[in-house]
């Protein structure tokens, strides 16, 4: 009995994606990935720290935010259109999530969960700087 790898041939053998460790790079090209490097400023704003991991329809990076000289997570969507539908969908999922931070189911769910938080108690309570979904 042959090998599997020997019965298929080089372009229909991928690794399973759990088991990669990285994207791989026939998947930055027209369509995938787009390239992003360590050092690159995107937006006259944010400099790229490292890459903090990747899925199927996008990779994200750290980043250092000159405006408010704070981290951040950008990520960054594949270019192929069908992957644009997806990226509008988390984006307007985000959305509703960062508006729940003002109302008070959230507010007060958040005061019960932190309530024996020394440092939350500290500082007063809750404050919508601490909710950074954007």
């Amino acid at each position: 009995m042959r090998a599997l790898r020997e019965e298929l041939s080089e372009g229909e053998l991928f690794a399973d994606s759990d088991q990669s460790e990285d994207e791989g790079i026939t998947d930055y090209k027209i369509g995938g990935y787009h390239p992003v490097h360590v050092g690159e400023i995107l937006i006259n704003r944010y400099v790229i720290v490292q890459k903090l991991g990747w899925g199927h329809f996008s990779t994200v990076w750290l980043a250092r935010d000159q405006m408010y000289h704070s981290y951040v997570a950008l990520k960054v969507q594949k270019s192929a259109s069908h992957y644009t539908e997806a990226a509008y969908d988390e984006v307007e999922i985000l959305d509703v999530v960062a508006r729940a931070a003002y109302g008070d189911d959230w507010i007060n769910s958040v005061n019960k969960y932190k309530k024996d938080d020394p440092v939350y108690k500290e500082k007063g309570g809750y404050s919508i700087e601490d909710c950074h979904t954007v």
